[in-house]
């Protein structure tokens, strides 16, 4: 195998990992973005949980109230 061979069989290869980066990176941010979705729907379900046991708290105490 001469050396023009291995230079361009590193080329290619060099090649095909970078695209095959640029894929993982893709892939990468397309999940970033899921995480992030999910967490603010997780923060919104957090907070609409807060105030159902904030009213409950308060009708309990209506209902006990002499």
């Amino acid at each position: 195998m001469g050396r023009n061979s291995v230079v361009a069989d590193l080329g290619t290869r060099v090649d095909e990992l970078t695209r095959e980066n640029q894929g993982l990176q893709g892939e990468r941010d397309e999940a970033l973005a899921r995480v992030k979705d999910l967490t603010d729907q997780l923060s919104e379900a957090q907070d609409d949980l807060a105030s159902a046991r904030l009213t409950l708290r308060r009708m309990i105490r209506t209902e006990n109230a002499p």
